[in-house]
């Protein structure tokens, strides 16, 4: 299972290097940009907010991701669309 932990260092990375939450459902979101994803401040929060890259750039695509869902982060990213699914 995927950790706060391991978003907040994949987000962290310097350089910063596009990465991939896999999903168990199958689906995979990639985070091209640190900005793309919002983690809580606390240890104990199970969300993400994710935004997804869209044509319209005024209204981006917005997910919650429960972390107890997430297999694993992949840094970096395997070339694939964002969300898949």
């Amino acid at each position: 299972m995927a950790t706060l932990t391991q978003i907040r260092d994949a987000m962290r990375a310097e350089p910063f290097r596009p990465f991939s939450i896999q999903m168990a459902d199958g689906r995979s979101y990639v985070v091209r940009h640190p900005d793309f994803v919002a983690v809580p401040q606390t240890r104990r929060g199970r969300e993400i907010v994710f935004y997804a890259e869209r044509e319209d750039a005024e209204n981006p695509e917005m997910h919650l991701i429960d972390l107890g869902l997430a297999l694993e982060i992949i840094v970096p990213a395997p070339a694939v669309a964002s969300p898949a699914g």
